[in-house]
């Protein structure tokens, strides 16, 4: 059962990877158009940390698959919600009515990509956490078999 649960788990992760990787070169596109040094530093660790997650997922390494997700849920999940309430609430914005909701629509838009980003941490996380769960489990099963098969001395 566990077998089961671990290969659908970490085919979705590596369907996710694949996203990340064209949400990844999708993300290049908003430095290019804004050339904002933030989305440009946070694509290039989320190509990084595709990279590393995508071997975590292969070869089922719960501590590269960790790595990926803290760098994708915590630092680009960050970084999609400033670029998000950029986009929201920029001053400059709000003092153009007739362009703010198709300059607000372009700035969520090229947000997306660290969207995905994040969305894909969370995929790996969930392998990560079965992958130690499963470990765990192994462990505690060892030790059980261990202490069945020591003999029992009588003094």
């Amino acid at each position: 059962m566990m077998g089961e649960v671990l290969t659908r788990r970490r085919n979705n992760a590596l369907c996710a990877l694949y996203v990340e990787f064209i949400s990844v070169v999708a993300g290049f596109s908003f430095y290019f158009a804004r050339k904002n040094s933030i989305s440009l530093m946070a694509n290039v660790v989320c190509l990084f940390s595709a990279f590393f997650g995508y071997y975590g997922a292969l070869k089922l390494k719960k501590w590269q698959l960790s790595i990926h997700s803290v760098i994708t849920v915590g630092v680009i999940g960050i970084v999609w919600l400033y670029l998000a309430m950029e986009a929201l609430f920029r001053e400059e914005l709000r003092y153009q009515s007739q362009n703010h909701s198709s300059e607000v629509f372009v700035l969520f838009l090229f947000t997306l990509p660290y969207l995905v980003d994040t969305i894909t941490g969370i995929v790996t996380f969930r392998l990560a956490y079965d992958l130690f769960k499963e470990d765990e489990l192994k462990e505690k099963q060892a030790k059980i078999s261990k202490d069945e098969s020591e003999p029992i001395l009588a003094h």
